[in-house]
């Protein structure tokens, strides 16, 4: 029975990538497939299922480089693990995890298959400082020593490529229908309801979403929003709201939903997102599984594949891009973001279109099938 070693820097951040790892092993394992999980930090939070591989580095150790020494300490402890555990295939998710697992194969006679998952653009790590430029020249140098190389869009695989000069492969994150029930009410809240789902982190840029919905109510047009999300920023995002008369009325901050959110998607209108970084945009696609259309700015990569499908391809947003799927807007332009909001909202999408849609490009049946492709 083949054996694949599923590699997370951590597993403590609920988000996109580590949810896809758990559902990414449970797919794996109705292919027949061992599934084994690890990760390099030390973890507080109760997982799905039981860590195989752990170096319990604390947290103060998250550098994103640490060290040479400390990069090439987890590649060996890497190989010796999966040629102990007899692993075929280790996939590993992110810079950090790639890194070592390159070097455990090539370095340290790891006897397996690596898959390395690029979530972030280079541009990412672009900067002056050294951890920056660093991250790119090994980028560089070790990303074509990898036996595959995934990206978790097709937009940012070929900036890898031009980047990098290697061919990757594209395997979307997959999405879950979840259908346990929302202990939260909303249904005496104004319509249209506008919602937003996401860690309460800068990255994800809360404050912009209620930038733009302030200036949506101000313009005396009826609707709510509600966010649901946890840390860090949870007190911050409840300050800002308190501090604003037309917010303290019209927005619900729900806090963590993790069980029920996505049901709760099915009681709201409107799907708001606003990143300032995404490896693939994961809520936005569950939300169009849900039949909720969006609203998105653009980014450097992912926004156009979920709501520009067809023609992701032709180029930056530039203005509002009304399709099928919602609203795509221009990268952090909080007046064509709140514009869109408007006609996004009292439009009338084919909610059985948007769910099938959804699941067609991004649902499990197709994610099992690529990443199996991957691992054998």
């Amino acid at each position: 029975m083949p054996a694949v070693l599923l590699l997370n820097y951590q597993f403590d951040i609920v988000g996109g990538m580590e949810k896809s790892c758990w559902t990414i092993g449970k797919l794996l394992k109705q292919r027949g497939i061992r599934v084994l999980y690890g990760t390099f930090l030390k973890n507080s939070l109760p997982t799905p299922e039981a860590l195989d591989f752990s170096l319990k580095e604390p947290i103060k150790h998250q550098n994103p480089l640490a060290s040479a020494w400390k990069m090439l300490w987890r590649a060996w402890k890497i190989a010796r693990f999966a040629n102990r555990n007899s692993i075929s295939t280790v996939v590993s998710n992110g810079e950090i995890c790639n890194f070592s697992t390159i070097l455990a194969k090539r370095w340290f006679r790891g006897k397996f298959k690596s898959v390395c998952v690029i979530h972030n653009s280079p541009s990412h790590y672009e900067s002056k400082n050294p951890s920056g430029k660093a991250f790119l020249w090994l980028s560089k140098k070790l990303y074509p020593l990898a036996d595959s190389v995934v990206t978790v869009c097709e937009e940012l695989g070929g900036e890898i490529e031009k980047r990098f000069g290697i061919r990757t492969k594209t395997a979307y994150n997959p999405i879950e229908i979840d259908d346990t029930e929302c202990t939260v009410n909303i249904s005496e809240l104004g319509r249209p309801i506008f919602v937003h789902v996401g860690r309460l982190d800068s990255v994800k840029n809360q404050d912009f979403i209620l930038d733009a919905f302030e200036r949506f109510a101000r313009n005396g047009l009826p609707g709510s929003l509600v966010i649901a999300g946890w840390w860090p920023l949870e007190a911050d995002l409840k300050m800002r709201v308190e501090s604003s008369d037309i917010l303290r009325q019209k927005v619900r901050l729900l806090g963590d939903l993790r069980n029920g959110v996505w049901k709760l998607l099915e009681s709201c209108d409107v799907f708001l997102f606003a990143s300032l970084n995404e490896g693939f945009w994961r809520a936005p696609a569950e939300a169009l599984a849900h039949g909720i259309p969006v609203v998105s700015h653009d980014y450097s990569h992912g926004a156009k594949e979920i709501l520009r499908w067809e023609d992701w391809n032709v180029g930056p947003c530039k203005k509002i891009e009304l399709t099928a799927y919602g609203a795509l807007t221009p990268y952090l332009d909080v007046v064509a973001f709140e514009k869109a909001m408007e006609t996004v909202s009292c439009e009338k999408y084919d909610r059985d279109f948007l769910r099938r849609s959804a699941i067609s490009r991004f649902g499990t049946k197709k994610v099992e099938t690529d990443w199996g492709n991957l691992v054998s």
